[in-house]
């Protein structure tokens, strides 16, 4: 599960949640933020 505000979310989707620019988050489970980054490259 991953637990971020709406705004990391959507910076994630769009592929612009750099690391410098990472909101406080928690990610429980098999994937990690990096692993996300890669599956969500951006448009």
């Amino acid at each position: 599960m991953l637990q971020i505000p709406a705004e990391g979310f959507l910076r994630l989707v769009y592929g612009r949640l750099d690391p410098d620019n990472t909101p406080t988050y928690e990610i429980t489970g098999p994937v990690s933020l990096d692993e996300l980054r890669r599956i969500f490259p951006g448009v």
